[in-house]
């Protein structure tokens, strides 16, 4: 029990600190439904007067009749000396109360729309900052902690959590202050109208109150249930489908048939109960208003038959009544629907604020400005990979690339290939040993450095919405090209293949072989000096992959390059090899062809 309630009162904190975010557009908003409350009790003032006066002959009207004895006496002194010291003339009436009213219901109207508006705005800016903070935290993270997050979960946060989370904050603070606060404001009303009608009204209404609270509990004990034998249904669907050869063998699909419709079974009878607790609650909350609603009109009768009430605060008091009624059921609604919410934010905050996930150093870098320097060569001194210390890869390597370098690195599938690529772009750290770029140890800021002179290929084409001439010059943003940019990009598409391709179209409809195809065009672009391709050539035939390979030899000769590849025919352009099947053997690095490639390992 102690564990819930601390749950809830984070929950509250949390919410506060999102109500927070944004204090000036908050505090807007907050005025603006302070101002709605005397104008919703002012329309319903006038009202009551034109329905008092259609049913009557029109004459001056006193402010007690309006108001109430309370109220009156409070605006009297105000109006002392003037028309209005003791009523409100009808010659008044007649001239002004029509423009009055207008004025009134257009200005509340307004004002409503106003804070609705502003109070979704609100909830998209909120929605846009939770997203945004998933992407920061999320592309700060080392490689580990980035791919120990499961993709769904990650994905869920985006859009589903963070729609809840909008629906929810839009929800609570609409029931909770726009709502919450006009009904307690009505509540008041109803009592300087008229204390006795009030008291009779809420004792009426208190099992109603009771009603709602009790149904209000079982159906999220129930939807509870419901969404935990439902996952336990699926997870057994799962588990079966995974296990459908053993069924088969073992012929226990008739066992596993009765075990399906046991938890079938209890999802009906959970469902049904929540159903059932749902239809008898509604009738039952109106049957007690109907009930409220008699006891008050035979009371106010007998108070205005002897005089004690004028029938022009009963229809204000009945019309404040329905007003109230309708807050309350909307704030109900509302709260009721608020833990999906509550729990989304809950899931976005936990992955906000683990510190258990490590972070990379985050260097700041302007696209516009940034380092011109070249990679001129690449060194791996004594260094080992692995997954973790148990299950290194490959131990000390040695090896010096220069410009011109091709460096094929070919192996089953699992032997580390993959690894060495991630190692030596940084994004995973060595066992032991040293990567060195231009005879500097490679480190954050050195990556950041020479970030601008790396181009890599993976096997899966990264490309975003855009046009293709976008996805050349990324991560640039080029507004408008300039001819010599373009005339640049065209032949890159040309050494990419893609010649018949026009630069700005759109990339949908583009191949798999193209999407990888078009990757390329960003070395032929850029003229890196360091191209890494990660089977990035899977999805071309042997014909085009040895045409681009025999491109980037001839265009960017200048340019040290690493291949993990699979076919045999790129060993026709390597000038080292690297062969992790023998990393067991001496003889894993294997030059050729080139008197200054060491032969080692």
């Amino acid at each position: 029990m102690a564990s819930n309630n601390s749950k809830n009162i984070s929950s509250i904190k949390l919410w506060i600190q999102q109500i927070g975010l944004w204090p000036s557009e908050f505090a807007i908003f907050l005025i603006s439904v302070i101002i709605l409350i005397p104008l919703s009790l002012g329309l319903l003032s006038i009202t009551s007067i034109v329905v008092q006066t259609i049913n009557a002959v029109p004459t001056d009207i006193t402010w007690q009749r309006l108001l109430g004895d309370q109220l009156s006496l409070w605006i009297t002194p105000l109006v002392e000396g003037t028309i209005f010291e003791n009523s409100i003339p009808l010659s008044f009436q007649k001239d002004w109360f029509t423009i009055i009213f207008i004025f009134i219901a257009l200005f509340y109207g307004f004002l409503n729309f106003y804070s609705d508006y502003l109070l979704r705005h609100l909830g998209e800016k909120l929605a846009k900052k939770l997203r945004t903070d998933i992407a920061n935290k999320y592309l700060s993270l080392n490689f580990q902690s980035a791919n120990s997050i499961d993709a769904g979960l990650l994905s869920s946060m985006v859009g589903e959590d963070i729609r809840e989370t909008q629906q929810t904050f839009t929800r609570l603070i609409s029931s909770l202050l726009k709502d919450g606060f006009t009904s307690f404001i009505l509540l008041s009303w109803l009592i300087i109208l008229d204390i006795q009608l009030f008291i009779l009204f809420i004792t009426v209404l208190i099992p109603a109150g009771i009603v709602l609270r009790v149904t209000s509990k079982t159906l999220k004990r129930l939807s509870k249930q419901g969404l935990q034998f439902e996952s336990e249904l699926l997870s057994g669907i799962l588990e079966r489908m995974r296990g459908w050869q053993t069924i088969q063998v073992h012929k226990a699909i008739p066992f596993e048939i009765i075990k399906f419709n046991k938890i079938n079974d209890k999802i009906y009878h959970v469902w049904r109960r929540a159903t059932r607790a749902r239809s008898l609650g509604s009738p039952l909350v109106e049957w007690f208003g109907i009930i409220a609603g008699a006891f008050i009109i035979i009371a106010a009768l007998r108070k205005i038959s002897n005089g004690s009430l004028d029938s022009n605060i009963f229809i204000n008091f009945m019309l404040t009544v329905a007003l109230l009624s309708d807050k309350i059921n909307r704030m109900t609604s509302q709260l009721n629907s608020t833990r999906k919410g509550t729990d989304a934010l809950q899931r976005i905050h936990a992955f906000l604020t683990n510190e258990s996930f490590q972070k990379r150093n985050i260097i700041s870098k302007d696209l516009n400005s940034i380092n011109k320097d070249k990679i001129e060569n690449l060194e791996f001194k004594n260094l080992s990979i692995g997954n973790e210390i148990n299950n290194i890869l490959f131990h000390n390597l040695n090896l010096k690339l220069s410009k011109g370098a091709l460096l094929a690195i070919i192996g089953p599938s699992g032997s580390g290939k993959s690894t060495l690529i991630r190692t030596v772009l940084g994004i995973q750290n060595s066992i032991k040993g040293n990567i060195l770029i231009n005879n500097e140890y490679a480190d954050e800021k050195l990556f950041q450095k020479y970030s601008h002179d790396i181009c890599f290929i993976p096997q899966e084409p990264f490309l975003f919405s855009g046009t293709i001439f976008d996805n050349i010059v990324y991560p640039e943003k080029i507004i408008s090209p300039t001819e010599s940019e373009i005339k640049l990009a065209t032949k890159a598409l040309a050494l990419s293949l893609l010649e018949k391709k026009d630069i700005f179209s759109d990339i949908k409809g583009l191949s798999g072989g193209e999407k990888q195809r078009l990757m390329f065009t960003r070395i032929f672009y850029r003229k890196p000096g360091l191209i890494i391709i990660d089977e990035g050539t899977s999805a071309l035939d042997i014909a085009n992959e040895l045409k681009i390979i025999e491109n980037l030899k001839n265009h960017i000769e200048n340019s040290i390059t690493l291949v993990i590849a699979h076919r045999p025919a790129i060993k026709e352009y390597a000038t080292d090899i690297l062969d992790f099947s023998k990393t067991k053997t001496s003889q894993m690095l294997t030059p050729l062809g080139d008197a200054s490639t060491k032969e080692l390992l």
